[in-house]
């Protein structure tokens, strides 16, 4: 029903999140040169967050960075992308601390993620 159909289109769903903690933001090897994430560095730190627990990548969806808190016991989807009809979609579940958000790392990425998402291919 329309429960699944929102984390479908946004290409992934989750369910909660570990402890107040820095993640570490890997870029997926096959995707390091996509628009999105091409520009920032391998193994970014936020300076805190809440690294959400990814429980499903619905298929056609493309992870583009994971990140590790050092606490999961393995690392989570944290950044990827995804196509609803004609539209390109930006997810991340990075941001959940205003000291992340202002990290040149995490603009960066909010701006390239709006320029790839407005760009006509």
């Amino acid at each position: 029903g329309e429960k699944k159909a929102w984390p479908a289109m946004l290409g992934a769903s989750s369910r909660g999140h570990g402890p107040k903690a820095a993640i570490t933001v890997k870029k997926v090897k096959e995707h390091a040169d996509h628009p999105v994430v091409k520009d920032l560095p391998d193994g970014w730190l936020t300076p805190e967050g809440e690294l959400y627990n990814v429980q499903q990548v619905y298929e056609g969806t493309t992870v583009l960075a994971h990140g590790d808190n050092g606490k999961a016991k393995e690392p989570q989807a944290c950044v990827w992308i995804n196509t609803h009809g004609k539209g390109r979609i930006f997810s991340t579940t990075l941001g959940h601390h205003n000291s992340t958000m202002s990290t040149m790392e995490y603009l960066d990425m909010l701006g390239n993620a709006v320029k790839w998402i407005m760009a006509k291919e």
